[in-house]
């Protein structure tokens, strides 16, 4: 578990996979811990979290419930799916009319943004469906889909959520994935497996806020994560002969 917003991008949770109780199957299994994971931090630090902003495995009533049951609002991006309800959103929301149209500079692209409420099976309250359709100066389009309980999020905030949501599955997820042997197979206890996790995500966090806090400088800017790291070995090195750093932190 990570948050959107600024960086650094810092892990500030994570649950284990317990192959006694949870599902076999990728996508019921990381749903089910998603969910333990999700009701422990919401138990352990109340009115920390407010929003959490998911992938499409979670666009379904169960998982939007336990959201809800658990005081937090859902926003979840929508792919393909055979929820009936949400075939009948999309249908929907072609026929209806443009909310809001803005310049994403960051993109260079226009966005155009349609919504509507839906109800889905065995969600006692209305959804929101929005839609945000992308056109780039080369006249290609793309859009995005979701759903959230909540109504007044603004249409820009809940675009910028998908995208840092994206950001951070590439950017900090996929790091320690090659960098820091998250995608090792660990054969060991439980506590020695955990306790290994806790040291990758503490060196990770310190990396990042090392990186983003202390470091300044238009040259650094410039510069990649890897580069940045690669450089502060050579410096470690270097202390061997000379006082004289490649950063300066004061």
């Amino acid at each position: 578990m990570s948050l959107i917003g600024n960086e650094p991008r810092l892990i500030i949770d994570f649950e284990l996979y317990k192959g006694s109780e949870d599902s076999s199957k990728k996508d019921e299994g990381e749903l089910t811990v998603a969910k333990r994971l999700l009701s422990r931090v919401t138990k352990e630090h109340k009115c920390t979290i407010d929003v959490v902003v998911y992938d499409a495995l979670a666009c379904n009533s169960s998982c939007i419930n336990h959201c809800i049951s658990n005081k937090v609002i859902p926003v979840i991006h929508v792919k393909d799916s055979n929820i009936i309800s949400i075939k009948e959103a999309k249908t929907k929301i072609n026929k209806s009319n443009i909310k809001e149209i803005w310049q994403d500079g960051k993109r260079d692209c226009e966005v155009t943004a349609y919504e509507e409420s839906f109800y889905m099976d065995e969600v006692t309250d209305p959804l929101r469906f929005v839609k945000f359709r992308k056109k780039t100066k080369t006249n290609k389009y793309s859009q995005v889909l979701l759903v959230t309980s909540d109504f007044n999020i603004p249409l820009q905030t809940l675009y910028k959520m998908m995208h840092m949501r994206w950001d951070i599955e590439n950017s900090l997820f996929n790091k320690l994935k090659t960098y820091s042997a998250l995608e090792h197979c660990f054969i060991h206890h439980p506590n020695a497996i955990e306790a290994l996790l806790y040291l990758m995500s503490i060196a990770t966090n310190l990396t990042q806020l090392f990186i983003f806090r202390r470091l300044s400088g238009s040259e650094v800017k410039l510069l990649t994560q890897k580069e940045i790291v690669r450089l502060l070995e050579k410096d470690l090195y270097r202390l061997k002969y000379t006082r004289k750093y490649i950063f300066d932190t004061t």
